[in-house]
C-alpha cells in the first residue's frame, strides 16, 4: 500500500513538473489605442489647477518630494510630487518627464498616507493606480477632501517604459503636514 501511494505521488509530481504553465489573456472589448494600451480614465479627483491652486502649491515648497531610485536607464529626466493643504482640501501635483521615444510615461501608483495625531501607524487614505500617458510628459492634478487632526503625506512611483527591456521607476515621497 505504501509503495502504491509513493508511486501515485511520484507520478503526480512528475506530471506537474512536466506540464507547462499557461496564461491566457483576458478578453478585452475596449478598443486599444495605437500606443498599445488604454489610458487611465479620469476620476472624480482629477482637476484642472487654477491660478489660486498653483499659488498654494508654490507656497508648499517645504512639502515637495524627494525622489529615489535607479537612474541607470535614463528614461525619466524629471520626477516631482508635492501637495498643499487649504482648510480641508488637499491639492496634489506631480510631474514625470521622460526622454523621447517612451511608450508609457506617468505613475504606477500614487498613495495619500495619513495617521491620527496620537497614532504611530500610517494607513493608505486614497490610492491612484496606473496613471500613464503617451508622450514624454505626464502631469498629475488631484484634489480631495481631508479630515482635520490628521497628518498626511503623499508617495508615488514615477514610471517610464520604452520597450519590454527598458523601463524605469523612481519613488517620490513628500514631507508630512498636519491638517
Amino acid at each position: 500500500m505504501k509503495k502504491w501511494i509513493h508511486s501515485v505521488i511520484a507520478v503526480l509530481l512528475a506530471s506537474i513538473c512536466l506540464l507547462p504553465s499557461t496564461a491566457f489573456a483576458a478578453d478585452n472589448t475596449d478598443t486599444v489605442p495605437e500606443g498599445g494600451y488604454i489610458a487611465a480614465d479620469p476620476t472624480e479627483d482629477d482637476v484642472i489647477l487654477t491660478q489660486e491652486d498653483l499659488l498654494i502649491l508654490d507656497a508648499a515648497e517645504d512639502y515637495g518630494a524627494t525622489a529615489t531610485g535607479a537612474r541607470t536607464s535614463g528614461l525619466i529626466t524629471s520626477a516631482t510630487l508635492k501637495f498643499a493643504m487649504n482648510s480641508n482640501t488637499m491639492t496634489i501635483s506631480g510631474l514625470t518627464k521622460c526622454v523621447s521615444g517612451v511608450k508609457k510615461c506617468g505613475f504606477t501608483k500614487v498613495v495619500v498616507m495619513r495617521r491620527l495625531n496620537a497614532s504611530y501607524t500610517w494607513s493608505a487614505y486614497k490610492t491612484y493606480n496606473d496613471l500613464y500617458k503617451d508622450g514624454t510628459t505626464y502631469s498629475l492634478s488631484k484634489k480631495l477632501v481631508v479630515n482635520p487632526g490628521w497628518y498626511y503625506y503623499v508617495k508615488g512611483v514615477h514610471y517610464a517604459k520604452k520597450n519590454a527591456l527598458s523601463t524605469q521607476k523612481i519613488t517620490s515621497e513628500t514631507g508630512v503636514k498636519k491638517v
